[in-house]
């Protein structure tokens, strides 16, 4: 009976990465591209050390400049002052931006296939097992 659940759960979730992917690949369409360059690493201090966490300036359509915070800090700094990266958002909305990756883009995607792949897969065989043999 739970890989009965295990296999709804599964399906659950492959179905909510399905629209997931899909509002994905729509932002994709229609958002703003502008390049945005690095201007400064923010020093981030936490019990490992120091991390870098970039913050670019792009130009946005009605050409106004605005400052985008990375959300990830790394060390070694991922990026250097005066590197050039893809940031995207929402049309008329720069403040929502974000920088083009692969992850920022598809992240809810692949958290959800990652869960509801293996839960499918078991819950699946669990109950063709049980009616094959």
């Amino acid at each position: 009976m739970w890989y009965t659940i295990l296999l709804i759960l599964g399906l659950t979730l492959l179905t909510l990465s399905f629209f997931t992917f899909r509002r994905s690949l729509i932002f994709l369409r229609n958002c703003e591209r502008v390049t945005g360059t690095v201007t400064e690493l923010q020093v981030v201090r936490d019990s490992e050390g120091d991390c870098f966490r970039p913050v670019f300036k792009f130009r946005a359509s009605n050409d106004v400049e605005f400052l985008y915070t990375h959300s990830t800090a790394s060390d070694p700094p991922a990026f250097t002052v005066g590197d050039k990266a893809e940031i995207v958002f929402k049309p008329g909305e720069p403040e929502s931006a974000e920088l083009l990756t692969y992850m920022a883009v598809f992240r809810p995607t692949v958290f959800l296939v990652a869960a509801g792949l293996p839960m499918a897969v078991v819950g699946a065989g669990y109950y063709l097992s049980g009616m094959l043999f």
